[in-house]
């Protein structure tokens, strides 16, 4: 599902079910593809154009927020971004249509926030030279893919819900590789 909070009264936050967009995701059975092809089509609902009206209501919540003049952040699981090897996670047309969106809303929304990649980074989204989305995407507190355990604490504008600056916290696997007995140090 989706939803929103508002935590204060000019922030907003719009959580959104992001696996529906997914190269992965299954329509019809709700399971998990077998191929991760962006164009992979599995007979079920042609990937209808808005899954379950997400983009009808990310779209209708960022409307009220403009109205408002609230800042919004944006939440999900697997984010519009694409892997190490340049491998999307969203399919094509899900992608175009949320940049659409919040191309639209750029003003109102503060950040996008994403995880599933199990590595620190983040991205922009550039048209014309204007920056229409941050996109950041924190490390995993697994150790996948030889990446250090890691999680990141968020300092904001409690005003206005303007993003400061964000501490990484982090362990360092290869300080300790070669004990038996790990006193972690964070």
């Amino acid at each position: 599902g989706y939803y929103v909070d508002k935590p204060k009264p000019n922030l907003k936050i719009i959580g959104l079910n992001t696996l529906f967009y997914s190269t992965k995701w299954c329509s019809c059975n709700d399971t998990f593809c077998p191929t991760t092809n962006i164009d992979f089509d599995d007979g079920c609902h042609h990937y209808e154009n808005d899954p379950n009206n997400q983009f009808q209501f990310l779209e209708n919540e960022l409307e009220l927020s403009k109205i408002n003049n609230e800042k919004v952040h944006i939440l999900g699981h697997v984010g519009p971004v694409h892997s190490r090897i340049f491998k999307l996670y969203w399919r094509q047309k899900y992608i175009k249509k949320y940049l659409n969106i919040t191309e639209k809303y750029s003003d109102v929304i503060e950040a996008h926030h994403y995880s599933h990649v199990h590595r620190d980074s983040f991205t922009l989204y550039l048209k014309d030279g204007k920056n229409l989305a941050n996109i950041y995407t924190p490390g995993s507190l697994t150790p996948r893919d030889f990446s250090n355990p890691s999680f990141r604490i968020w300092k904001y504008n409690r005003t206005n819900g303007i993003l400061n600056d964000y501490t990484q916290i982090y362990f360092d696997l290869s300080s300790y590789l070669h004990y038996e007995e790990i006193d972690m140090v964070w």
